[in-house]
């Protein structure tokens, strides 16, 4: 297929009238939408042929945007099943040698948001904060530097925020995550193949809750054949899936049980119109009183829920560094611009199903019977744990002493003045200096692998 879709692009250029630039742009994507339906057909029916995984289809067009140089961003939904939200979205980022021409490359690797924020949030989160300056982002940053770059929007962070019944998402746990997850690394792979990269293995790189989601596929896949196994390297950052601290188990217990309840209760989703709203009225109106804290002005209470340590069992676990006054609650951001922390908050998704917070806490607890960690023992696969020392840190290195991997490394990011006042869980995508601190050491641990 991938040799006989050009000969058709030729031809179709060189028959009739002289085409214009214009329709030779539409030619060209129009190829590649062949292509990548092409690819989907072919992942869709590999991955039907496996019990347990649901069929699945493109759904609306392929998109294209440059994003900085010959760095471009292919956009595309998948539908995984009969309901109206029942779809993922995946992103691709890669040079280029043309429009719709990407560079073949050795090494894929696939983006894992975690709660609430979307692909473009977290991973091309310098464009949601300053519109135009594409090239500071995690994913132009591996892209520029010959990584293939795969995402995902898990099906959850695309339900619209007026949807008024969330039942729909009362079973939508780790299961779920994981038939996203794994169709999405099955299509990323078929499209590598068809655009001349191979059918190699990528790595998977997962933040916060798509972290746990990523030791959840890798401990799934210890009991798939070879054949069937879509990573080859893990880059778990900031976040816990198991523990050996009895305050951090607890934690995990009291979450699913809370979660528990709530959906016993007929309550699915978290709802997050509070986050949006603080961040959009930082940006909008940065000077006004805050309508939910009078004190402060709407950006001082967007810059105090940022620094404010988020308490309970990993004691400085905060989203960005800064100086908090606790008399006035005024606070001073030390890493992250305060417009980046505004956007970023106003950009989360509307909800997440309670079901990920049981599923997440089961696993955390450690005395409740999920399946989801059966294969922990058995991962073989290479493993690099960062860590902010002022967000999960070294609370997540105890799972990388769990698996069976040869090749097992970690970065612990300790940014100056205080774990407390560093780096915290968001700046390591958000920070000015994330790039030497953080990127720079995933990019150079992919490459040696």
């Amino acid at each position: 297929m991938r040799k006989i879709l050009p000969i058709i692009f030729l031809a179709w250029v060189a028959s009739g009238p002289s085409r214009g630039a214009e329709d030779a742009s539409l030619a060209a994507a129009n190829l590649e939408r062949a292509v990548a339906d092409a690819a989907i057909s072919r992942a869709a029916a590999a991955a039907t042929a496996r019990a347990g995984v649901s069929p699945f289809s493109l759904t609306g067009p392929i998109e294209r945007e440059v994003l900085a140089g010959d760095v471009a961003r292919y956009r595309f939904s998948l539908r995984l099943g009969p309901g109206e939200h029942d779809v993922i979205r995946l992103h691709r980022i890669v040079r280029e040698r043309s429009p719709w021409n990407p560079r073949r490359t050795n090494r894929g690797l696939m983006l894992a948001h975690g709660d609430a924020w979307g692909f473009d949030a977290t991973f091309l989160a310098h464009r949601v904060a300053a519109p135009g300056d594409d090239s500071q982002s995690l994913a132009v940053f591996l892209a520029t530097h010959g990584i293939d770059v795969w995402g995902i929007d898990f099906r959850w962070a695309l339900v619209p925020g007026d949807t008024e019944d969330l039942s729909f998402m009362a079973d939508w746990g780790f299961a779920t995550s994981l038939e996203d997850l794994d169709t999405g690394l099955l299509v990323a792979r078929f499209l590598r193949l068809a655009t001349g990269s191979g059918w190699g293995r990528l790595g998977l790189l997962g933040f916060s809750r798509g972290g746990q989601i990523g030791w959840a596929q890798l401990s799934a896949e210890t009991s798939r054949p070879w054949f069937r196994r879509h990573v080859e390297a893990f880059v778990a950052v900031d976040h816990t899936f198991k523990s050996d601290d009895p305050s951090v188990r607890e934690s995990g217990c009291q979450s699913e049980a809370s979660a528990r309840a709530q959906i016993d209760a007929g309550t699915f989703a978290t709802d997050f119109a509070v986050t949006i709203d603080i961040g959009t009225l930082a940006l909008e109106a940065p000077d006004e009183p805050s309508p939910l804290f009078a004190q402060l002005s709407n950006a001082e209470l967007a810059e105090f829920a940022g620094a404010s340590p988020a308490g309970g069992a990993i004691p400085a676990l905060h989203s960005v560094g800064g100086i908090v006054d606790p008399m006035t609650f005024e606070t001073e951001l030390l890493h992250s611009r305060p417009e980046a922390w505004f956007s970023f908050l106003a950009s989360a998704g509307a909800f997440q199903p309670l079901a990920i917070n049981r599923d997440g806490g089961a696993i955390l607890c450690d005395q409740i019977d999920v399946p989801f960690d059966d294969g922990l023992g058995q991962i073989q696969v290479p493993i690099f744990y960062v860590g902010s020392v002022g967000g999960f840190g070294a609370f997540g290195l105890h799972t990388t002493t769990l698996v069976a991997s040869p090749d097992v490394s970690s970065l612990l990011v300790d940014v100056p003045p205080s774990p407390e006042q560093g780096y915290g869980h968001n700046d390591l995508f958000l920070a000015d200096g994330a790039e030497a601190l953080v990127w720079q050491p995933i990019l150079d641990w992919l490459v040696q692998r």
